[in-house]
């Protein structure tokens, strides 16, 4: 049985998230992540072996894309700056109003 590429990278990404959890002592979660990572495995290489390489790949890399527009979002529209994600002064130096009060704070 040939495991397809989609498969063997998810295989290893969810393997790295599964070492961090024993790391932290996290037994129960890591038992769930593997056993999700089983099923999802052979879900993707039924997907691949059945010509639907591309459906694999977009299971894959769309958690990927999304997080990665939505951070892009957050930092554009919330003026945060990207190494630190604190609130960037304006020119006015006024801090830019927090649209999520509860989530973020803010320091002056």
């Amino acid at each position: 049985m040939d495991i397809c590429l989609p498969s063997i990278i998810y295989f290893f990404l969810s393997f790295i998230q599964i070492i961090i959890d024993c790391n932290n002592k996290l037994f129960n979660t890591a038992i769930v992540k593997f056993i999700i990572t089983i099923i999802f495995v052979v879900i993707l290489n039924l997907l691949c072996n059945n010509g639907l390489i591309i459906l694999s790949w977009l299971f894959v890399l769309i958690p990927f894309i999304f997080m990665t527009v939505i951070v892009s979002l957050l930092l554009y529209h919330l003026n945060l700056d990207k190494s630190s994600g604190v609130l960037i002064k304006t020119q006015d130096n006024v801090v830019k109003k927090n649209i999520f009060p509860y989530i973020f704070t803010e320091y002056q």
